[in-house]
């Protein structure tokens, strides 16, 4: 199944603000045979209230991007 795909389920393991310290965590789970991949997000945030956060995507949506709201601690 491809990264990203939205069938089936997945496992994070960590989330880095350095992408070394996520490719080296990659490759250590790789050496005992996991397959592991590392994804890059963008987000705003956090917002202290849903209309902080509406208003940012309003923003968004008019400069032609397309947010996602997403849960507190993503």
């Amino acid at each position: 199944m491809p990264a990203g795909s939205s069938v089936g389920y997945q496992v994070q393991l960590g989330l880095f603000t350095s992408i070394g310290n996520a490719q080296k965590l990659v490759k250590d789970l790789q050496k005992h045979g996991i397959a592991a991949h590392t994804v890059t997000r963008v987000q705003l945030g956090p917002f202290k209230t849903r209309a902080e956060a509406d208003e940012a995507m309003s923003k968004l949506r008019n400069l032609g991007y397309s947010p996602l709201l997403a849960a507190g601690g993503q």
